[in-house]
């Protein structure tokens, strides 16, 4: 089954087969992920990518003991990093490197840090 056909078809694996999926494939994913929009761009997330059968078991308990879990090729675990205003920083810094002048992004990174001052613990994870 194509992967686009997965995605659109919201298709759920409940087992997988104990393929090893290449390498290749696994990064072309991580690739496309780094394209998930996220509020002002500043995709507040790591990926953890694992492959050991030991630790996947460890992981097993956090999705009530789904198949998937231990039965997959790759694991992807996926980590909120609730530091919005490093990841401003670091944005504004990115922009910066890329060619951006600071005056011109003042008020835009300032928008971002007003924003973020005004959110709640809980809403810095989602």
């Amino acid at each position: 089954m194509d992967f686009d056909k997965i995605v659109m078809e919201r298709y759920a694996t409940k087992l997988f087969d104990g393929r090893k999926l290449p390498q290749a494939k696994v990064d072309e994913l991580l690739e496309l992920i780094r394209y998930a929009p996220s509020s002002f761009n500043i995709q507040p997330w790591k990926i953890i990518v694992t492959t050991d059968a030991e630790l996947k078991e460890k992981l097993s308990p956090a999705a009530w003991h789904q198949k998937q879990i231990t039965s997959c090729s790759h694991l992807l675990v996926f980590c909120a990093n609730k530091d919005i205003a490093g990841n401003i920083d670091k944005l504004e810094k990115q922009m910066i490197q890329n060619g951006a002048k600071p005056e011109s992004i003042k008020d835009y990174i300032q928008m971002m840090r007003d924003f973020e001052k005004g959110l709640s613990e809980a809403e810095k994870l989602s």
